[in-house]
């Protein structure tokens, strides 16, 4: 250990280069032995990055070689910068007890100057392992925070060079100080703030002195000379400003009401990420009090169509509807919506501020499929109580099932999986807008399997030998989806006395029959494929069974046996994509003695 002795408060010990750096890296300068041991304290709320900067610009070094001299534990060094892991986010044990030795602060000082310090409100770090920089790549999919760079507010920095750490965080949108909206990018170089590249996110530099007061991302050749202080500051109205502050008092621990009833922090963030879900899939907006300014009623337009545009330029992946919001004005239109909701005397109040946002959610399911993309999203109490008594019924069909009176010897056993082709067309299609065929079959095979005699839509799927994850998903779709339920069912009784007068086939025993077919014998093939110059591969008899399969037990394709048996190299985008062909190929002479081959196969095994 060593020690200026001039400097009586700083401590820089030996294991902090010695554990971090080769030995061809030189991390204390020869002129530096006398002012290194300044010790900088850290402003109320100031993030760690903000502090290192100005550690680093006290002692006129560069912040990588700051870093390094602290005893952060590095990722790896590079020509020009070092990268501290989890820079910001949360402090591993080594790096806390090198830190506390080194500046002589507290633990409890340098972990408030994290991220991890709003863990349990804002932030839930769960899973995050200090030893596997691989689960912040996984964290990053759920939480909201920014894990490079930072939104700021120009007249705070105008202040003092010093940044808070709840400006790294997705609901940072307002300084409540300043009544301003918070940046996300300089209006100089148009990189975001403190991010460093345009493309990439910069580490710590050990060649060049920063200076914390202007910009100092790198374009071209040299860096931002923007001062932080001199940007342009947006006013906002006092609406978003109680907005921010009640978001803060959430993040800082204090419960916060939800229709005026106190919550838990962890359930209000709950509760904005719900709404936005809903806002984003949607499109759909909160009717703002008349007294809302403009510009608040933009941020909120902003951000609910946000996802429209992303969806629409295909860069929508599953967990986009929960992403952070992507910059200030965003967050900024979210906090409106949230806050006149939320922040209701009571809960019939705080349902009139939602409703537009549950018809809408409503609409927009019926026209898109009646997927519910939140269901994996829990609403926390009192909204979900609010949300459930302005909701439609959960199933406007169960219980409205008619009885099939002229079935006569139509039993279940007699329903494919999908109903026929001609049939859904002619009679049901009409009544499942947006639902493609192959799922709109399955959907009215199912509810016919309710009207001939399945107790329940997954007593139906069962007894249709369907998959229990099709039968709920298509039983969902069903349940939501239909606008006329008596048309929806007097099509399905036609087509139940369209099957009626048909001679009826016992699918059940035809898919028990070929359960197990595999591939379509070589011969069966060759008789039809050689005169027509085609070749018999292992492909080709295995699409033939499958296709053999899907034509006898009228199912989808995609679930024949000779699909689910391994077939090396092949993946589910090849196999339909293989199984379209084959179909579309198919020439008659080759269909004809598949027919003909399956028919003897079956022969004797189908009840009729």
């Amino acid at each position: 250990m060593s020690r200026s002795p001039s400097s009586p408060g700083i401590t820089f010990p030996a294991v902090a280069v010695a554990d971090t750096a080769p030995a061809s890296v030189t991390v204390l300068p020869a002129a530096l032995p006398r002012r290194v041991a300044v010790v900088i304290l850290p402003r109320a709320g100031e993030s760690f990055a903000s502090w290192m900067d100005r550690f680093a610009a006290e002692h006129q070094i560069p912040p990588g070689t700051a870093a390094t001299l602290l005893g952060l534990e590095i990722r790896g060094y590079h020509t020009s910068d070092v990268r501290p892991v989890f820079y910001g986010l949360a402090l591993s044990q080594t790096t806390r007890r090198r830190l506390a030795a080194a500046t002589g602060l507290e633990a409890e000082v340098l972990d408030d100057m994290q991220l991890a310090r709003y863990d349990g409100t804002a932030l839930d770090l769960t899973g995050l392992d200090l030893n596997s920089e691989a689960s912040l790549r996984r964290l990053l999919k759920r939480e909201w925070f920014l894990p490079h760079g930072s939104r700021a507010c120009p007249r705070c920095l105008a202040e003092a060079p010093v940044w808070p750490t709840w400006w790294r965080l997705g609901i940072a949108a307002v300084c409540p100080v300043h009544r301003v909206l918070l940046l996300d990018t300089c209006p100089s170089c148009g990189i975001p703030l403190r991010r460093g590249y345009a493309g990439h996110p910069r580490g710590l530099s050990r060649a060049v002195v920063a200076a914390p007061d202007v910009c100092g991302n790198h374009v071209g050749p040299g860096r931002c000379a923007q001062p932080m202080g001199t940007m342009p500051a947006v006013p906002v109205e006092e609406h978003l400003v109680a907005a921010q502050q009640a978001a803060l008092r959430a993040a800082d621990g204090w419960p916060v009401p939800i229709a005026g009833e106190p919550v838990e922090p962890t359930q209000w963030f709950q509760a904005v990420k719900y709404l936005a879900g809903m806002i984003r899939f949607t499109g759909a907006v909160v009717r703002l009090p008349r007294r809302a300014e403009a510009s608040t009623r933009a941020w909120m337009r902003t951000f609910a169509c946000e996802y429209q545009q992303r969806r629409e330029a295909g860069k929508v992946v599953p967990g986009s509807l929960r992403a952070i919001p992507a910059g200030a004005e965003h967050a900024a239109g979210l906090l409106a919506a949230a806050h006149h909701v939320l922040a209701a005397p009571d809960r019939r109040t705080c349902a009139q501020g939602i409703a537009p946002l549950v018809e809408a959610m409503t609409a927009t399911r019926r026209r898109t499929g009646g997927h519910n993309p939140l269901r994996h999203v829990r609403a926390p109490e009192p909204l979900a109580t609010i949300l459930d008594r302005l909701a439609p019924p959960s199933s406007r069909v169960a219980g409205t099932v008619p009885v099939l009176a002229d079935r006569g010897e139509v039993e279940l056993r007699h329903v494919p999986q999908q109903l026929d082709r001609t049939d859904y067309r002619e009679l049901i299609a009409r009544h499942l807008p947006g639902t493609a065929e192959p799922s709109g079959r399955r959907l009215a095979a199912l509810a016919m399997a309710r009207l001939v005699g399945a107790t329940s839509w997954v007593d139906a799927g069962r007894q249709l030998d369907m998959s229990q994850r099709k039968a709920a998903r298509a039983s969902d779709a069903v349940l939501r989806r239909i606008s006329d339920v008596p048309a929806f069912w007097n099509a399905i009784t036609q087509a139940a006395r369209r099957l009626r007068r048909r001679p009826l086939v016992d699918f059940a025993a035809r898919r028990t029959a070929l359960a197990n077919l595999v591939e379509v014998p070589a011969e069966v093939l060759a008789t039809g494929c050689r005169p027509l110059g085609f070749p018999v591969t292992p492909q080709r008899r295995r699409h033939a069974a499958a296709w053999v399969w899907a034509e006898f037990t009228c199912a989808d394709v995609r679930d024949a046996p000779a699909y689910a048996a391994e077939w090396p190299s092949a993946t589910p985008e090849s196999i339909r994509e293989g199984a379209r062909r084959f179909d579309t190929w198919l020439p008659a002479p080759v269909e004809a003695d598949l027919r003909r081959w399956a028919t003897a196969l079956l022969n004797g095994e189908e009840a009729r």
